[in-house]
């Protein structure tokens, strides 16, 4: 990972991330090579201007003092609204940053949902050269409002990248590419599948043996890579405390808590036998291999497109009214 960002500029003195720019720093230092840049995160605080000025104030003291690892100020997340703070006062805080960072390479920006920032031309005409969008298919849809939940919510990380563009282009046609980075995107690891605005979210983990994040997360990053779309993903380290529908909040991290991987990055699920299995998504998993037990292969398509191969000696059976198949015995290919 070459970017970071943080969400924070003031934490105690032995705060992690407080560190972080200097660690960065030194790190450049002794690899310049493969440096690595970070985005200081500026966490306004409402109803109180004071703590919000020394946020504001400090984020610009990191990154004139650590120009070499500092590429960006983004002053405020997911913040404009009711109870939070208009746009002109956020646009007001991005002027500050932008006088006093005069001179410098140091962007100053924003990180706002992606729909605050196609609503609202005034933020990203107040950013130095781009704003960054949160873009989530697993919040997004498309699910449905009724009928299977499940089928929902496989139909969610089957169709992210639709989804997914569905958001990007909108910013994209009306600002331009040049205009917008993706400021967050992800998907959890934990909680349950809920319904927001009248339909059902993705489903944060299948199985133990088939968990989405990873799926969503390696296929992204392909795609992504292969599009030359700037992302930061949502997150690198799992919060515990925090709260979201459905209790996701604590499950977004590439990390658990105590800073140990959930997978091997760069690689897709390694598909072992388990109860409940949603394929037909975008990117191919590869292929899978079942030696007994039995397995309810749900796929939200209208037509079962069955290229399995079923061993001699084993049962399916397939109801194309739900679109499932449960098998008991060995199965093997792609299914695709």
């Amino acid at each position: 990972f070459g970017y970071i960002r943080t969400y924070n500029s003031l934490f105690g003195p032995t705060s992690p991330e407080n560190q972080v720019d200097h660690l960065v720093n030194a790190y450049n230092q002794a690899n310049p090579g493969t440096p690595i840049k970070v985005a200081i995160g500026v966490a306004l605080t409402p109803g109180d201007p004071t703590a919000s000025q020394a946020e504001l104030d400090q984020a610009i003291l990191l990154a004139k003092t650590y120009p070499n690892a500092v590429n960006a100020v983004v002053v405020g997340n997911e913040n404009i609204g009711p109870g939070a703070f208009t746009v002109q006062q956020l646009v007001d805080y991005m002027n500050y940053a932008k006088t006093q960072l005069g001179g410098t390479a140091v962007q100053v920006t924003t990180c706002q949902t992606w729909g605050v920032v196609f609503g609202n031309p005034d933020l990203v005409n107040a950013a130095t050269s781009y704003v960054l969008a949160n873009i989530y298919p697993y919040f997004d849809g498309p699910g449905y409002p009724a009928g299977d939940p499940v089928k929902a919510g496989a139909l969610t990380l089957k169709n992210w990248q639709t989804q997914f563009l569905n958001a990007y282009n909108q910013l994209v046609t009306k600002y331009g590419a040049g205009k917008i980075r993706i400021g967050e995107t992800g998907w959890p690891s934990g909680g349950m599948q809920v319904q927001l605005d009248g339909h059902w979210t993705g489903i944060p983990t299948q199985t133990d043996a088939y968990p989405n994040e990873q799926t969503f997360i390696e296929q992204y990053a392909v795609w992504a890579s292969a599009n030359n779309l700037f992302t930061y993903l949502f997150a690198a380290i799992a919060e515990g405390w925090k709260q979201e529908p459905g209790g996701v909040g604590p499950f977004w991290g590439l990390y658990t808590s105590s800073r140990m991987a959930k997978w091997t990055l760069g690689q897709l699920p390694a598909v072992n036998p388990g109860k409940t299995l949603y394929l037909g998504t975008d990117s191919p998993y590869g292929d899978l291999s079942f030696n007994g037990g039995t397995l309810l292969i749900v796929d939200p398509q209208t037509v079962w497109g069955n290229k399995f191969i079923i061993s001699p000696g084993t049962t399916s059976t397939l109801d194309t009214g739900s679109n499932t198949l449960t098998h008991t015995g060995i199965l093997t290919g792609n299914g695709k």
